[in-house]
């Protein structure tokens, strides 16, 4: 907040002004980009916002001071201490770990020419830190009774300090209080300020604000009216005005001339403790009581607890080098304002509701918008209008919208029917019209006129006239919930539906399922690219591609960033939108249609959530259009928490690389790094470096990559990992380099280093392995010609005791494999019946779930029960029982036909079937006819309920184990199918 102060003469007003504009072109030109701050053009409540707190390592709530040092860390006062934080974690200083701080509660802080950062407390501690070393700037005379609640520095070297008590000077290392015997008009102060003409502006507490000027205090014109007001913050703006933050608002001295602003000029009441202007010129004013405001072109907009801001006692602020806002409140933590990817518009921007359902454009430009339960709402580009069931709408859900080519609107309720409108009227089509009961989910205009209607259960209905006529699965469909519907070039209709893909050309329709490629059969979104691809998003299987015939599949496995995929939409610039609940992400449409060609293997993925301006990551899918496409480049998506909207060919771009910072090097726990080296000790195990990019607009996507050069072949990759360990680095000299970049990779072309030496062992020196190898020497000298002989003499006793044992081991391995031919075989057969046991079937079920879910093809179980067996038992005894099961099993086994297929014993009469590639329906029917062929065995069963031979019960289960789940849990399904058929009578069949 150091800048410039206004003019007391006409000479100074010019010099002033014109060293501001070359200090300003410096700073401009040596900057590494102009990164756009806060936009301007945006509401306050449109800014992305973030908070911390102590939950989040702040050691306590209320933050006093904020600065951001030319290293690029960020600093913070607290009550509880000193606070730094490099985007990742937050380090604490207080008096546990810096001996020279006896007060918690920082008050001030200051960054000198030599980037030495200056702590002023509430209890009196003034304290200098360079080099991660403390200096106590009191004399050693202890805290000087009262706080420190400003410090500068001028350019002739001196420091100021403003305290309770007076103005302390620091000048070439001599420290002096001056006070009102000095000609202080009073020794209570709160604020200063430097301006460009070599002048310290002075706020107090309680007499108004004055400027000192060669060893001089004086009152410049229009600072008599400030005199007894209380003065909390100071601020040069770029244009030379003087901005006060006082006790009753905020004023402004220009030209000799006061201004106040207060509640009739839209300022909320309460105090002003702290003022920022940001690189646009916006004035940015915190507010104890009143929360944060902006003022722009002489206009108060708010952001406080009432509109989302976390706390309306502002009293520190702060714009970083990325252009974020930093504010400090007196109880909420820290919360940053940043500029957003994206712009989110909420009820706080007129929207009716924040939960959205869809959201179209229609031939005028405007958009029209469908809540969840809060009616339609029309955007003009200004302001929204809503029109709810009062007005004419039949519903204030609304599910799917239709901009038609007349111009008129049609739309969809949670009431059921449609509603359409034009020329200012609504009309409503039903039941009587025509349609079905269910409510519409997704809306399309074929090039001939037609109105196509997919329901929620009611199939696809087609209207012409005002009548409309209905298609089902008994027309063809895979399923009766339509989710989308496209109209593709050659003028083919298709169905996104529950149970599959259909295309319905000249009358007839055609299915696609996953049997044809789908990775998931619930189709919910379309798009057709400019080369004639058809692109279909699924509520589970990613994306699938049709071209010249044939289904392609992409999902999270690919590099997709979900696998629900509730819109897509193209940017004009190459690339396909989708969201998701996770949020959306980009892919380039090129790198999609080489991985469905098979020329590449994975694709990668550009995913946007919060952190980019979303005010919620959770996309709305379900019903259409879930996404639109503006004329004007722009992309709109609805969500659980407002309207999104992106514009594709003007994404703001952090254009800044972080700083970087090596933080830490330790050996075994302990620090080895100092004076620009590390020395590691001879022994040490294990080596971790701790380093820091300094980029806080998105620090959880900074990524880095490091190497230990003379070690690593190459860079490691390390992600977003904020550290490097090494094990048993042998000993030599090496070089740890690291570099990063920000959330929009911009790479920092620099590369931060520090020399590290490994010291090795005794035994790892030079002399060590000179006089090991002299030793060696010798003994391999004497020792060879006495080991020839004895290896002679061995040689020839073990020849013969070799062909001896030869013989004897072939033996013995023949008649071992034959006993463990003969031990398998009996581990994995039922000796009952002959079939495979339980085990063998376990065993079995694990490596086909395994393929299934590589290959993503179903797996069935049967499970099967001896109805009445104890019955049989009992009246014709075990010796017939254990007949009976025989003849069951070789039953089950002949009615197998593939080799994949696998029965057996479960346990007792209980017996059990897998079935690899096996969907229910054919899993069903096999169990069936496994039930008829034992009935048909006729094993007489006088006793039985079921009939009066013996019958099987039989449960019946599939799945696909790429969706999920467990095998136990396949067989647990069978089984409570089984249950079933046997409580509903036995000798039948059910499905899980």
């Amino acid at each position: 907040m150091v800048a410039c102060s206004p003019n007391s003469t006409g000479a100074r007003a010019s010099a002033g002004r014109r060293l501001r504009r070359l200090v300003a072109a410096a700073l401009f030109a040596l900057a590494p980009c102009a990164l756009p701050a806060l936009d301007p053009a945006l509401g306050v409540t449109q800014y992305v916002q973030q908070g911390w707190t102590t939950q989040e390592g702040l050691p306590q709530n209320t933050v006093s001071a904020l600065l951001q040092t030319p290293d690029g860390y960020l600093w913070f006062g607290t009550e509880e201490g000193l606070v730094r934080f490099d985007g990742g974690s937050f380090t604490v200083f207080d008096k546990m770990n810096v001996a020279a701080l006896r007060d918690n509660a920082v008050a001030s802080l200051w960054c000198d020419a030599s980037g030495a950062l200056w702590i002023g407390t509430w209890g009196g501690d003034l304290l200098r830190m360079q080099g991660g070393a403390f200096q106590d700037m009191t004399g050693g005379t202890g805290p000087l009774r009262g706080g420190v609640w400003a410090v500068r520095g001028t350019p002739d070297g001196d420091h100021w300090a403003a305290t309770s008590l007076g103005l302390l000077r620091f000048h070439e290392g001599a420290r002096t209080l001056l006070t009102a015997k000095d000609g202080l008009p009073n020794d209570d102060l709160r604020a200063l300020c430097l301006d460009g003409a070599g002048g310290l502006w002075i706020g107090t507490r309680s007499a108004g604000v004055f400027r000192m000027s060669d060893g001089r205090f004086e009152s410049p014109p229009g600072t008599e009216a400030l005199k007894g007001e209380g003065i909390w913050c100071l601020l040069v703006a770029g244009d030379g005005a003087l901005w006060i933050g006082t006790s009753n608002g905020l004023v402004k001295l220009e030209g000799g001339r006061t201004t106040h602003f207060g509640k009739p000029d839209g300022l909320p009441e309460g105090g002003v403790r702290s003022l920022c202007e940001d690189r646009d010129g916006n004035l940015w004013v915190g507010i104890y009581g009143g929360g944060l405001c902006r003022f722009r072109e002489g206009h108060f907009d708010t952001l406080a607890s009432k509109n989302g801001f976390p706390d309306d006692a502002v009293i520190a602020l702060l714009e970083d080098r990325e252009g974020s806002l930093w504010a400090g409140t007196w109880g909420s933590g820290l919360v940053r304002l940043s500029r957003g990817k994206f712009l989110t518009y909420t009820t706080r921007e007129g929207l009716p509701g924040n939960v959205m359902r869809s959201v179209c454009q229609d031939s005028s430009g405007a958009l029209w918008a469908g809540t969840s339960g809060a009616g339609l709402s029309r955007f003009d580009g200004r302001s929204f209008t809503t029109f709810r069931k009062g007005h004419g709408l039949s519903g204030d859900s609304v599910r799917a919208l239709l901009a038609a080519r007349d111009g008129s609107l049609w739309v969809s309720t949670e009431t059921g029917g449609l509603d359409h409108f034009a020329d200012g009227r609504w009309k409503h089509f039903g039941e009587t019209d025509g349609l079905a009961g269910d409510f519409v989910l997704c809306l399309q205009e074929t090039r001939d006129g037609t109105l196509w209607a997919g329901t929620y259960g009611g199939g696809i209905a087609r209207g012409k006239g005002g009548r409309f006529t209905v298609m089902t699965t008994r027309d063809g469909l895979p399923n009766n919930e339509v989710w989308c519907l496209h109209e593709d070039r050659a003028g083919r209709l298709w169905v996104g539906t529950t149970g599959g893909l259909a295309v319905l050309e000249g009358g007839r329709i055609r299915t696609y399922t996953a049997a044809d490629g789908l990775a998931s059969e619930v189709v919910v979104s379309a798009y057709e690219s400019p080369s004639g691809s058809l692109w279909f998003g699924t509520g589970g299987g990613g994306l699938a591609r049709f071209k010249d015939g044939k289904l392609t599949a992409c999902t999270r496995r690919d590099g997709l960033h979900d696998d629900v995929v509730f819109q897509v939409l193209p940017d004009g610039l190459g690339n396909l939108w989708m969201s998701c609940n996770k949020g959306l992400f980009r892919v380039s449409l090129a790198s999609l249609e080489d991985f469905a060609d098979g020329r590449r293997e994975r694709v990668s993925c550009d995913a946007f959530g919060k952190a980019d301006g979303m005010g919620s990551s959770e996309c709305m899918g379900g019903c259409q259009p879930a996404g639109c496409a503006a004329r004007d480049g722009r992309l709109w998506f609805p969500t659980a928490e407002g309207l999104v909207v992106v514009d594709p060919a003007h994404l703001p771009t952090n254009t800044v690389p972080p700083p970087l910072s090596i933080e830490a090097f330790t050996a075994d726990g302990k620090t080895v790094l100092s004076g620009g080296e590390a020395v590691v000790p001879a022994g040490a195990h294990n080596l971790e470096v701790r380093y820091a990019a300094l980029s806080l607009r998105a620090p959880e996507r900074v990524l880095f990559r490091y190497r230990l050069a003379g070690f690593d072949e190459r860079w490691v990759e390390a992600g977003n990992r904020r550290v490097a360990y090494y094990t048993n680095v042998p000993p030599g000299r090496y070089r740890f380099e690291m570099t990063a970049c920000n959330e929009d990779g911009v790479w920092n072309a620099a590369v931060r280093s520090v020399a590290v030496r490994v010291r090795p062992r005794f035994y790892q020196t030079l002399p060590f392995f000179a006089a090991c190898a002299a030793l060696a020497l010798a003994a391999s000298v004497g020792g060879y010609r006495l080991r020839v002989r004895q290896l002679r003499l061995r040689e020839r006793r073990l020849v013969a005791l070799v062909a001896e044992r030869t013989s004897q081991l072939n033996e013995a391995n023949e008649a071992l494999e034959d006993a463990n031919r003969r031990l398998t075989e009996l581990s994995h057969r039922d000796p009952l019946t002959g079939v495979a046991n339980r085990r063998r079937f376990e065993d079995v079920l694990q490596g086909e779930w395994r393929r299934a879910f590589r290959s993503g093809a179903p797996l069935a179980v049967l499970m099967s029960d001896v109805d009445s067996f104890k019955l049989y038992n009992d009246t014709h005894g075990h010796p017939e029982g254990d007949a009976c099961l025989r003849s069951i099993a070789a039953s089950f086994q002949s009615g197998l036909q593939r080799a994949g297929d696998l029965l057996a014993r479960y346990g007792g009469e209980e017996f059990i079937v897998l079935l690899p590639d096996t969907a229910l329906e054919h899993a069903a029917a096999l169990a069936d006819d496994l039930r008829a062929g034992v009935q048909a065995l006729a094993i007489p069963h006088p006793g039985a309920a079921a009939a009066p031979v013996v019958t099987m019960s039989l449960g019946v289960a599939a799945c696909r184990p790429a969706d999920g789940g467990a095998p136990a849990e396949l067989v647990a399904a069978a089984d409570r199918a089984l249950y079933l058929a046997k409580e509903r009578g036995r000798n039948r069949v059910e499905r899980a």
